[in-house]
């Protein structure tokens, strides 16, 4: 996940992925685990798992500390008291650098997420709406989640430097996220071009194949790349085309 402002590493997201040649798909693993009742031993390993990589990673000095990790969160399921005490206690220094991420197409009056959100705050953790775009409750989602970051689906970034309509609905997104002090963040960023229009919209993040494809290894990122978003987000600072990420609270 690259920042755009500073044009560097602000974070990863820890994606699940089997090693074997019949579950290659997360979500078929989702779907077996649904069908025998195992959801919370995904969700279980999910956090214990991606945490202590991360930690791991941070400690060999191949992630800076102080980077964010990002983990996805399956909206019915929740630690339970004994273990998010042990994920606690295992994890307390890195607990700040933690962003939960909830889809808008959770129940919104679940209490699964409500406590998801409660843990998060009470942890000094951050939230972010995964897919956001992909739902019928942009609106309300907001609201309820009073996210850190909106994650916005592919979806409405894929080609988005050749749809108006896309654009149109980013832009809007940034206006609304801007006023209540919401990151923006656009994942399955693809192309150049693709690049180039978000950073014009005015994203604060990007995320995608363009910088790099997920890896059991931290791989670095070409150079290319970053210049080509420098040279872009500086052209536009510069010609003064691009408004400024100004946040009010």
């Amino acid at each position: 996940i690259i920042e755009v402002s500073t044009c560097r590493i602000y974070g990863y997201e820890m994606l699940m992925r089997s090693q074997l040649e019949t579950l290659k798909n997360p979500l078929d693993i989702i779907r077996l685990a649904r069908s025998q009742s195992k959801l919370y031993q995904i969700e279980k390993l999910t956090f214990f798992q991606g945490m202590e990589t991360f930690k791991k990673l941070v400690e060999e000095g191949k992630i800076p500390f102080g980077t964010k990790v990002f983990i996805n969160s399956i909206g019915s399921q929740i630690l339970t008291d004994s273990d998010l005490e042990e994920f606690r206690e295992k994890y307390a220094d890195y607990l700040k650098f933690l962003v939960i991420e909830l889809t808008e197409t959770d129940p919104l009056d679940s209490q699964h997420t409500k406590t998801k959100i409660e843990i998060a705050r009470s942890n000094n953790s951050m939230i972010a709406i995964d897919d956001f775009g992909s739902g019928y409750n942009c609106e309300s989602s907001l609201i309820f989640f009073s996210p850190d970051f909106i994650k916005v689906d592919m979806a409405i970034v894929k080609n988005i430097d050749k749809d108006a309509n896309c654009r149109n609905i980013l832009e809007n997104i940034i206006q609304y996220a801007k006023k209540r002090n919401i990151k923006v963040l656009a994942e399955g960023v693809e192309t150049k071009e693709e690049m180039e229009t978000l950073v014009q919209c005015g994203v604060d993040y990007l995320q995608g194949y363009y910088f790099g494809r997920p890896s059991y290894e931290i791989q670095p990122i070409d150079p290319s790349s970053l210049g080509d978003m420098n040279k872009i987000y500086s052209k536009l600072r510069k010609e003064n085309k691009m408004s400024e990420i100004s946040y009010e609270n």
